[in-house]
């Protein structure tokens, strides 16, 4: 009987010790930059109509106040966080799960409301420049560049 409740005090512990295993061990050294903060979104441009070799600054004030967060359990949240709401044709606030392709530098955003693939071309600790083509519209998608910097 004692070795009984021994046993199953040592199969108890091994149990808790298995559960308070961190996410963030599995991850990648990209992936635990992409995970460890919130991100602020500094810019957002698209190459301008009248000059295609400039970008332009599709930013609207609202968009200054929204925030990524890339969750180490692998899902995200793009949030809204202005007072009176941002118009989402310019930059579509969503959540779900996310991936990292360290192969190919792409960031996979699996959205409840629609899927973002990002070219990641800058990664930093304290900001990241992706490029991705925008399918709010179908008849309007382009190409924009998006910089986070660390909140």
């Amino acid at each position: 009987m004692k070795t009984l409740l021994t046993l199953s005090a040592f199969a108890g512990g091994l149990l808790l010790i298995a559960c308070n295993k961190d996410d963030n061990d599995n991850l990648s050294p990209d992936e635990k930059i992409l995970s460890s903060k919130v991100w602020k979104i500094q810019s957002l441009t698209t190459k301008s109509t009248v000059n295609p070799e400039q970008d332009s600054s599709i930013m609207k004030d609202c968009i200054n106040d929204a925030t990524i967060h890339l969750y180490t359990g692998m899902s995200f949240d793009l949030k809204d966080n202005s007072t009176a709401g941002c118009d989402s044709t310019v930059f579509g606030f969503d959540k779900g799960t996310w991936s990292f392709n360290e192969t190919t530098d792409s960031l996979y955003l699996d959205g409840t409301k629609r899927d973002v693939a990002m070219k990641v071309s800058s990664l930093a600790d304290t900001m990241v420049v992706a490029t991705y083509r925008d399918n709010v519209s179908p008849t309007n998608n382009r190409v924009k560049t998006i910089t986070l910097k660390k909140k």
